[in-house]
């Protein structure tokens, strides 16, 4: 049971970081199609000037998360934390999909989201290592089972989000 739970973690985690890498382009691009007003050209609707900055804004988010994961991760207990970041990766896309017409929205959700998979990645690699969560005759197993779904669930939030758009 244990390691079922651990797998669900690990690939909703891997499922919504790798989802929101291809995301934030997708939305800037459907946000410059809306500005223009759909008569403008490709030229105009591809990500340009200062979209890159916020890019990569957002995409130094995960590191972030995962410096931030090591310090509050003394101070604060898992399930309090991460039913917390939970709620807030929730919140997070529900305004991205409520308010989808305004781009400081869809860099500020996309933030969000990106800053707690970082610290949940940080969570889900310490535990896939812990020798006392599978046990001696279980590490190597569990742990590569676990990496395995991971694997998998990246895979299929980079297609849902490549083929969606």
């Amino acid at each position: 049971m244990r390691l079922l739970k651990l797998c669900f973690f690990a690939a909703i985690n891997n499922y919504q970081g790798w989802g929101t890498i291809l995301l934030l382009p997708s939305l800037i691009r459907h946000f410059n199609v809306r500005e223009v007003g759909g008569e403008g050209t490709n030229c105009e609707t591809v990500t340009q000037g200062t979209q890159f900055f916020l890019l990569a804004f957002v995409s130094g988010a995960a590191g972030l998360g995962r410096i931030a994961s090591s310090i509050i991760r003394k101070k604060i207990r898992f399930r309090i934390l991460y039913t917390s970041l939970a709620v807030i990766i929730l919140a997070s896309y529900l305004m991205l999909l409520l308010i989808e017409e305004n781009l400081i929205v869809i860099v500020v959700t996309t933030f969000l989201g990106k800053l707690v998979y970082g610290m949940i990645s940080m969570e889900k690699n310490y535990i896939s290592y812990d020798v006392r969560y599978f046990g001696k005759n279980g590490m190597a197993i569990g742990s590569g089972i676990m990496q395995g779904a991971s694997s998998m669930a990246a895979v299929a939030g980079t297609a849902l989000v490549s083929f969606a758009s």
